[in-house]
């Protein structure tokens, strides 16, 4: 059963503040969800800023976009997510939420009248990867190193791109009362889980990674749980130098 009154107890400004770069600026003002609210959908709704980004890299971004979102969605993520709790028992959610068996945690993506939605997000180029208000624009910002990582022609390094992806579109799921973020990165609340590495959002994000690299058969299915510690490095940041250190097809585990 879901509580549909979940991530309510901290108000939209403060749960947006706590996202995922340390200058996410919190919503000007409440955002107020309905069900039929077209700003929201049951499913992850990102989509290349054809404003912003240029016509020469729209498609290959829309790509990259496309394959975060059908892994993320899929039925074998969701059975991965359950072979996690040997190393990953509980992964942290928000202040509100709390910590959760990871399969719950994806298991929330997939409830129906949950109170739950994904924002409708463009997506354009940024320094780095960050989901939020800009002033008064909702958006999602990749860095082009990402972009560079999903035109690789190794998996692991393309993998790497959906793992970012897959990240910052937990951000944008968000919950209906006052449209704060059920999955959060920072603030005080979300660092003992970025040192001890069950920060939900970077834990489904490597979920999401090595679910592709199992669905390219660059790993078996066997072995998914087994990689997703690869690239969560100490103190709770993406392990990006681990990448490229595959190239020579060794078992993308840790040694």
């Amino acid at each position: 059963m879901v509580n549909t009154g979940l991530a309510l107890a901290l108000p939209a400004a403060a749960l947006l503040a706590l996202g995922c770069a340390a200058t996410l600026h919190a919503a000007p003002a409440a955002v107020k969800l309905s069900t039929g609210d077209d700003r929201f959908s049951a499913r992850p709704a990102v989509h290349v800023d054809e404003s912003r980004v240029s016509p020469v890299d729209r498609e290959a971004l829309g790509g990259l976009l496309k394959a975060s979102v059908d892994v993320l969605m899929s039925d074998a993520l969701l059975a991965h997510s359950a072979a996690l709790e040997g190393t990953y028992p509980r992964i942290f959610l928000n202040p509100a939420l709390g910590y959760k068996r990871p399969a719950d945690a994806v298991g929330l993506l997939h409830a129906l009248n949950s109170g739950m939605h994904f924002r409708r997000t463009p997506v354009e180029f940024g320094r780095g990867a960050i989901t939020g208000f800009n002033g008064q624009r909702w958006r999602m910002a990749i860095s082009r190193k990402t972009l560079d990582r999903w035109l690789s022609s190794d998996p692991v390094t393309k993998s790497c791109a959906v793992n970012t992806v897959a990240h910052e579109i937990m951000h944008t799921f968000v919950a209906q009362a006052g449209g704060g973020m059920v999955f959060i990165d920072g603030g005080r609340r979300a660092r003992p889980s970025r040192s001890s590495g069950t920060t939900g959002s970077y834990v489904i994000g490597q979920l999401a990674q090595c679910t592709w690299l199992a669905e390219q058969g660059r790993i078996a299915a066997g072995d998914v749980a087994a990689c997703v510690p690869v690239f969560y490095s100490a103190g709770g940041k993406f392990a990006a130098g681990r990448c490229d250190d595959f190239a020579d097809g060794r078992p993308v585990r840790l040694s």
